[in-house]
């Protein structure tokens, strides 16, 4: 007879014998990730635009800062634990970076610039000195930050660097943690050795404010005046607020002591401090937000409206800083190329986050970005409404946001911030809640949610605390809001587990998450199958990869109760025709035991009968 062969289709079995045809087996479905949390905030520091995974609080603070008492996106992250976390950071579009040029003697040769934008560039120290070897044309440059800082205590060192040539040595683009390096001009030798430089100009604290009283009558305008005046010289010529002393913009026209003078010096202090707040090589960016406006003085009226202008745009200006935050708006948490509308992208980022929800920006636009998101059935996005709602208010907001992809947790928390209690939005708290949980396990679960809201120290006020009654509870439930429940025996924990739809077949979350993890998962092994020929054995395949998927569900994890799979009824000639393979399944979830009724009698012969609805 004939050895046995190996074949890999029946028409190679040419003669009689035995034959081996190795099949392939259907591929296995895996479940889909359902537990990775996206958090559109504002932070200290970080990338804009873009969607950061972070792993560890170690990982937070080397990309985003830290300073939760200060922005909100670090304080919706402390005290509360991620299984997965994808960071957002929301930079104001008035924010700036900083820099500083390093000359050689008198040209600037290289520039050294914070490498994202906000206020902590400021804490930036560079030293310039010799380079390790000693090797004449090369330098050592060391970052390093102020006392006080999220970074104080750290430094990065670049040893041996050579700018003399086009072909330097600096460290390219994001190889280092903290700056930018690029090359102005190429040294006779290298940049002048500088100490501790800060890395911007920061006038915070550099200047008294200006204290004289608004102005009143042309008595009190003259005094402001005169004040006005001495204060501003000083400032300008303080080169260390500065890039450099401003010797061009000195207002220079007498002390005032009757109107006439007083009209000539602040006319001639709004012009020279107009200039001096655009002065090229005094400021890195022109102070555009404090410049005078007020009609030049022509008499005692404008002179007064005048000077109380200099008096509060000048001293506005003394708080200026190269590095700054900016003030954040809605439209920054709605921007389309660096808001949440980014986690609607294609990048792993944004495809892989499943929870949403904006660090404590309270409002019906960045609630409606985050509809938007929901509404492209991505996963689940949590509100929280604004610090000020009372049960009214909340019952009347949530009216806005009917969706069983929504869900709106109540009221404002407290938890414990570097020693002082915080009021925090409550949404972070029940987004990390979820990003723990099975799917199919309600975040009311009060056992499977054992410790998860321990950062929890109390409502965000003694009137909320009291106002959480259970008729108050029961009208939230009903208006679909989910409360955060106080009881003494467990503590803080999520009391009903709702979206805010009001189809009560529809209100579960955990139905909401199942529903999601076992359509996901099976529609990411079918697309494994798009455009295959469709044989009688590629259908059994389809059919025999979703029954055992499902049926482990069932039988092994215990995850649902029963399902069924109908891949028959749903075609006929014409749908399989056009392309169109249909598969319907029906899936069983287990209840969940909500309302647990324990009836009792104590005496002689005690029958204990629990019901569960």
């Amino acid at each position: 007879m004939a050895e046995v062969k190996w074949i890999t289709s029946l028409g190679e079995m040419d003669i009689p014998g035995v034959f081996i045809l190795e099949e392939t087996p259907p591929g296995a479905i895996q479940g889909t990730g359902t537990g990775v949390v996206g958090c559109a905030g504002e932070f200290e520091r970080g990338p804009a635009g873009e969607i950061v995974t972070v792993g560890s609080y170690e990982d937070l603070k080397e990309n985003f800062g830290a300073r939760p008492a200060t922005y909100k996106g670090a304080r919706a992250l402390a005290n509360k634990r991620f299984a997965a976390l994808r960071i957002l950071r929301i930079v104001a579009s008035d924010a700036r970076d900083t820099y500083a040029d390093f000359e050689e003697s008198g040209t600037a040769v290289m520039r050294i610039r914070s490498n994202s934008k906000g206020r902590w560039g400021n804490d930036i120290r560079i030293t310039i000195g010799a380079a390790t070897s000693g090797t004449t044309g090369k330098f050592k440059v060391t970052i390093s930050f102020a006392s006080g800082s999220t970074y104080a205590g750290e430094t990065e060192v670049w040893d041996e660097l050579d700018i003399r040539s086009d072909s330097d040595n600096l460290p390219g683009a994001g190889v280092s943690r903290f700056c930018t390096f690029t090359k102005l001009a190429s040294p006779i030798v290298d940049p002048d050795t500088v100490t501790d430089k800060p890395l911007g100009i920061s006038h915070e604290g550099s200047t008294a404010a200006i204290a004289t009283a608004a102005a009143t009558d042309q008595a009190t305008a003259i005094t402001l005046a005169n004040a006005i005046k001495a204060s501003y010289n000083t400032h300008i010529a303080d080169d260390t607020a500065h890039q450099q002393e401003d010797t061009i913009n000195a207002t220079a026209a007498a002390n005032a002591s009757d109107l006439a003078s007083l009209q000539t010096l602040v006319n001639e202090l709004k012009t020279d401090f107009n200039a001096h707040r655009s002065q090229a090589d005094v400021h890195q960016a022109d102070d555009e937000q404090h410049q005078i406006t007020s009609a030049n003085a022509s008499d005692l009226g404008t002179a007064i409206t005048l000077v109380n202008e200099l008096k509060a745009d000048i001293n506005a200006h003394y708080l200026y800083l190269d590095g700054d935050d900016g003030t954040v708006a809605d439209a920054d948490y709605t921007d389309a190329a660096t808001g949440i509308p980014l986690f609607s992208g294609t990048e792993p980022g944004a495809t892989q986050t499943n929870i949403l929800f904006a660090a404590e920006q309270s409002s019906a636009a960045v609630y409606g970005a985050i509809e938007s998101w929901v509404g492209e059935e991505r996963g689940v996005g949590i509100i929280n409404g604004a610090l000020a709602n009372d049960k009214s208010a909340a019952v009347a907001d949530v009216a806005s946001y009917r969706s069983d992809r929504i869900i709106y947790p109540y009221p404002w928390l407290k938890t414990s911030i570097n020693g002082a209690q915080t009021v925090v939005a409550p949404a972070s708290f029940y987004a990390a809640v979820l990003s723990r949980l099975d799917p199919e396990v309600s975040p009311a679960a009060v056992e499977a949610t054992d410790g998860m809201l321990a950062g929890i120290t109390g409502y965000e006020s003694a009137t909320i605390a009291a106002a959480m009654t259970r008729a108050n509870m029961q009208e939230l439930i009903a208006a679909g809001i989910d409360p955060i429940e106080y009881d003494p025996d467990i503590g803080y924990s999520i009391l009903a587990g709702i979206s805010t739809t009001l189809n009560t077949s529809l209100l579960k979350v955990a139905r909401r998450r199942m529903t999601d993890y076992v359509l996901r998962s099976i529609a990411a092994r079918l697309k494994y199958h798009k455009s295959a020929v469709l044989t009688d054995e590629r259908k059994r395949r389809i059919s025999t990869e979703i029954v055992d998927f499902l049926g482990t569900l069932r039988d092994t994890d215990g995850r649902i109760e029963e399902f069924a799979v109908d891949s028959e009824s749903g075609n006929t000639d014409v749908t399989l025709a056009a392309g169109r393979y249909v598969v319907m399944l029906q899936v069983k979830l287990f209840p969940w035991g909500d309302y647990i009724l324990l009836r009792g009698e104590v005496g002689q012969g005690v029958v204990i009968a629990e019901e569960v609805e």
